[in-house]
């Protein structure tokens, strides 16, 4: 996972980015240069569901 992908993310959230779902896929799928596949593949579906239905956008 590179580092701005989670931060990325979140600020889509927040700002109601209307392209949330898809540019969630597209980090997931940006590639793991780090080589952490389990964080990618546990943690960012964790942090999507939680995005997803615990964070309301700002505007």
């Amino acid at each position: 996972m590179r580092a701005h992908q989670p931060h990325a993310l979140v600020i889509a959230r927040l700002a109601g980015n209307p392209n949330f779902e898809k540019l969630a896929i597209d980090l997931k799928n940006a590639g793991n240069p780090m080589g952490n596949a389990p964080i990618m593949d546990e943690g960012w579906p964790k942090l999507v569901d939680y995005l997803c239905n615990h964070v309301a956008p700002l505007v």
